[in-house]
């Protein structure tokens, strides 16, 4: 019996069928769970694909004085950008500048 997973196996796959973000996110302290989170986002197909062809900017507002003007966006999208970058050398991506958002 095949035993079924959620991805269907383990190699890599690019943003279209994504796993294909083999790189990991180095632990900078106590940055485990928001680490873990940010894999489970980053590897979600629709959010993968959404931050990695840069759409998410046409959807940020950055005219309202409330908000952040889309600082946690922009610094997850240049995240999944690193992520992908990473892949081919399988090193692990530090994510300063998510952190401090």
């Amino acid at each position: 019996k095949k035993q079924s997973t959620f991805w269907g196996s383990s190699k890599r796959r690019d943003s279209e069928g994504a796993p294909g973000l083999a790189a990991g996110l180095a632990n900078l302290g106590n940055t485990c769970y928001m680490n873990a989170t940010v894999q489970a986002l980053a590897h979600a197909p629709p959010v993968a694909a959404y931050f990695a062809s840069g759409e998410y900017a046409y959807d940020l507002n950055v005219a309202s004085k409330y908000s952040p003007k889309g600082a946690l966006a922009a610094s997850f999208g240049d995240l999944v950008a690193s992520l992908r970058a990473a892949r081919a050398s399988d090193k692990a991506v530090a994510p300063h500048r998510f952190r401090r958002v």
